[in-house]
């Protein structure tokens, strides 16, 4: 009896656990059923998502062309100088007056106009290829060491149609300094220049020199360092002499000052010229009196002359009591 009843107490535990195992075979079975069906469905919402997309960009496209893909066939060029920043349309369609322009100056922005800033030399009222936005920023002495980028927007439908770096630079809210191009540059002097700005008061007193070589010269020659005080802006230039006639040069401004605690020096970049080629003298016989005439070759000492008479043929003087053909220079 005890036997029996044990014997079915196994047939009944493998009944259960049988029937377990087939219920859970069927449930994943239908939960396996259930998940491709889903993934059935939200391929076919995503299909149907873009296929409605994509008629709406040809339909639309098709009834009314985009501003936007006008605009973006221009070509823009643009540019700045010490005072103004250019922007001119170069090539492809002409855009509309009511263009917006963010131009930003070392870190300020400016919203303007198209219709506020364009010289429309041709009159019909629209930024037509080869005219020009000229910019002027009254609040900025000086467009010199700053970084200058443009933003162009449709203003039909609020979206940006070109950006790009107009100038490298500072951003204006720490001291800078701009290298400048070199002027009167003969074949044994030329005169260095540079603009600088402290921006602010505490940044205040600083100091500027420059420091220049002949480029295959390994040692920098510095010049003696300024004190800067006052104004927090403004121009500093150098004649340097006694270079060599027909090489290249190179030049650097720097400024220094100080920041809480630190000591800091900014570059102004560097700057190439190449000397004249050598000659006794240059003499443009533009003197308005006397009879000296200056020589403006740039060599030290200069090589003055002297107009002396009874010669054949003489300079044409800017007096008109001198223009007559007795006189000719002479040196010592």
């Amino acid at each position: 009896m005890n036997i029996k009843v044990k014997t079915m107490k196994i047939n009944i535990k493998k009944l259960l656990f049988s029937s377990f195992e087939e219920k859970n075979i069927s449930t994943k079975r239908e939960n396996k059923a259930i998940s491709e069906i889903i993934a059935t469905i939200l391929l076919l919402s995503i299909s149907l998502s873009l296929l409605c997309v994509v008629y709406f960009l040809v339909f639309n496209n098709a009834t009314s062309p985009s501003t936007t893909t006008h605009l973006s066939s221009a070509q823009l060029i643009a540019s700045a100088d010490e005072q103004n920043v250019f922007l001119q349309n170069n090539g492809g369609v002409p855009l509309t007056l009511d263009t917006k322009l963010i131009i930003t100056i070392g870190g300020q922005d400016f919203y303007v106009s198209v219709k506020d800033y364009i010289i429309d030399s041709n009159g019909d009222g629209l930024w037509s290829i080869g005219e020009q936005i000229k910019f002027d920023p009254l609040s900025i002495d000086s467009l010199y060491g700053l970084e200058v980028t443009i933003k162009v927007i449709n203003p039909d439908t609020n979206s940006m149609i070109m950006a790009g770096l107009v100038q490298e630079g500072a951003r204006g809210d720490k001291p800078y300094v701009q290298t400048l191009n070199p002027y009167d540059v003969w074949p044994h002097s030329a005169t260095m220049k540079s603009y600088y700005n402290f921006i602010k008061a505490g940044y205040l007193p600083g100091k500027f020199w420059f420091q220049w070589k002949r480029s295959d010269d390994p040692l920098w020659t510095y010049t003696p360092l300024m004190n800067i005080t006052a104004p927090l802006f403004g121009y500093q230039q150098l004649t340097i002499y006694n270079l060599t006639s027909n090489k290249n040069y190179l030049y650097e401004a720097w400024i220094q000052y100080t920041s809480g605690n630190s000591t800091l020096n900014q570059s102004g970049g560097i700057k190439l010229f190449t000397t004249q080629i050598d000659a006794m003298g240059i003499w443009h016989f533009d003197e308005s009196s006397g009879l000296k005439l200056f020589d403006s070759s740039g060599q030290f000492p200069p090589n003055d002359g002297v107009l002396v008479p009874n010669e054949i043929r003489g300079p044409q003087r800017l007096n008109e009591e001198l223009n007559h053909s007795t006189k000719s220079l002479s040196f010592d």
